[in-house]
């Protein structure tokens, strides 16, 4: 055999050797690098199409107006000079909760403690006065929303009472009572004002309108 076409023979082989290797380098690294590529991003987009499909959504709060008939709670001639109280007494006041928008309000809570800002509605040196208590009444049912010191809550954790849904249109009134319980001298201040405020919390908006009034002592 002649030497060119020995060579001729030798370029060929490794001609097509080099092909081969090319096909086998392909197959093996550069399509499945393109393969994971593609799961990685159809995993990405799949991930951000369930991420905001399972967002959570806000929840508008209801358009509400409140009112008190009596803003005043005067107890300047059941406390004596020297804070002590020797006959308790009620005064109550009627709440009015009228809903003017065109959604249900939901979870209502009327309250004296603002789950919002996380403080009371009562006056700070009125608060942890076991003596003094303040109550709803609805439909000759009496429930205590600040009693013995504290705030009351339900077994769920939240503040006040309960009042439900109110629809479209809907007005309610209720009863607001503040008592002043018989107590011993020092446990009020003759003469003073304290400005409070209760609370009309939307549970699901986590909003609140507020009722502002005053105890005089």
């Amino acid at each position: 055999m002649k030497e060119n076409e020995r060579k001729l023979i030798t370029y060929g082989a490794i001609f097509i050797l080099g092909i081969a290797m090319t096909a086998i380098y392909y197959e093996q690294w550069v399509v499945p690098d393109k393969e994971q590529s593609g799961y990685n991003e159809g995993y990405t987009a799949g991930y951000n199409v369930g991420r905001t499909a399972y967002a959570p959504t806000a929840v508008r709060p209801v358009s509400l107006e409140t009112s008190i008939n009596n803003s005043e709670f005067n107890f300047s001639t059941t406390v004596a000079s020297d804070g002590s109280v020797s006959t308790g007494k009620y005064i109550n006041a009627t709440i009015t909760i009228e809903n003017t928008d065109e959604e249900t309000a939901k979870n209502i809570y009327i309250t004296a403690y603002n789950p919002i800002t996380g403080k009371g509605g009562l006056h700070d040196d009125l608060e942890n006065i076991d003596d003094l208590i303040l109550y709803i009444y609805r439909s000759g049912e009496q429930t205590a929303i600040y009693y013995q010191g504290d705030y009351v809550q339900d077994t769920s954790g939240n503040y006040g009472y309960y009042y439900g849904d109110l629809p479209a249109g809907g007005k309610v009134t209720l009863t607001y009572s503040v008592y002043i319980d018989d107590a011993v001298a020092g446990t009020f201040q003759d003469g003073q004002s304290y400005d409070c405020k209760l609370f009309i919390y939307q549970s699901d908006a986590n909003y609140a309108d507020t009722i502002s009034y005053t105890i005089l002592t």
